[in-house]
This record gives structure tokens, sequence and C-alpha cells, in this order.
């Protein structure tokens, strides 16, 4: 936090200072994390402007993107984190603490349709840890069998899940 003040040539940690301390050390906590919904959602925008600044056909964000989701952060620093190196959950656990955690791995979620959305959404929820605890389930339906045309774009799909149906392969495909 001293360093942080240190560097503050233009002051802006006076103005509120209990909201610049809790936004400072939240960032020193999980700067090292990799939260998978952050990562699909910043690469999805910018792989979107990659592809509209190539094309010429529609026009880039030009200026600053700002992306905020200071809301999601517990109300004060957590002060018992320390990552156990062993777990893929270590980076949430870093951001929103263990007691987060345990709530993500204890969740009951019901998913309609496991295609192109469907797909994001599981390899997402596996890689935060949703429903993969010992209280936790995740139920998917999807009545729509894999053809050949879906394994481009669903990725959770393979070459031998064609004809089976999608909700099954991709529950197999994400445990």
């Amino acid at each position: 936090l001293d360093l942080a003040r240190s560097l503050d040539s233009e002051k802006l940690l006076e103005n509120n200072p209990s909201v610049a301390e809790r936004i400072v050390l939240h960032l020193a906590a999980g700067s090292r994390s990799i939260l998978s919904p952050m990562c699909a959602t910043l690469g999805g925008i910018v792989g979107q402007e990659v592809l509209k600044a190539c094309s010429g056909k529609f026009t880039p964000i030009r200026g600053f993107f700002y992306f905020d989701a200071d809301e999601c952060l517990p109300d004060s620093p957590l002060a018992d984190v320390v990552p156990s190196g062993t777990s893929r959950y270590d980076s949430t656990i870093a951001v929103f603490g263990k007691e987060a955690q345990q709530k993500l791995l204890d969740l009951n979620y019901f998913l309609i349709g496991a295609g192109a959305i469907g797909c994001e959404m599981l390899k997402n929820w596996a890689l935060m840890g949703v429903a993969c605890g010992e209280k936790g389930k995740v139920h998917i339906t999807d009545m729509d069998r894999i053809e050949r045309s879906n394994l481009s774009r669903q990725f959770l799909f393979r070459n031998k899940d064609i004809n089976e149906f999608k909700s099954a392969a991709g529950a197999r495909a994400a445990a």
C-alpha cells in the first residue's frame, strides 16, 4: 500500500482512501490469478476487435477499453489466502476466498443446451469447480446429436462422439 501511495503523483488515492486501499489490496492479492471466465470474456473481445481491424468491414474500438468487475470482489481483502500450489482452484481462492470456492464446488445447476454456448459454459464451470464437490451436480439436457459440422465450433466433441447426444458427450468431456 505504501508503494501505491508513493507512485500516486496525482493523489488519486487521497480522494476516497478506504475504497482505494481496498482495490489496491485486492489487486495485489489477485494479481497472479487466472480466472477462466475473465480470460474467455477478454479473449472474445480481443478476437472480435482483431477480426474487425483485419477485415475492415466494421470499425474497431478506437481508444482505451475499460473493464471493471469490482462488484465481484469481497468487501474486505482476504487475510487467510495461501495458495497450495496443488489445486486448480488456487486462483479463485486467491481472489474470492475459500468459502466462495466451497460454494462453487457445492452448486447444483441445470444446463439446457450443450451446443456452442453450452460447451463454453461447461468448460468455464469445470475450470471454476462449479458442482465439482461432493454435494455438487450439473444436469445437462440437449436432445440434439453431434454432427461432423459441430466439431469445428464445439470443442468438447471429437470424431468418436459423432451421432451421440451432445449432453452425454459434453458431460463426459467436462468431467
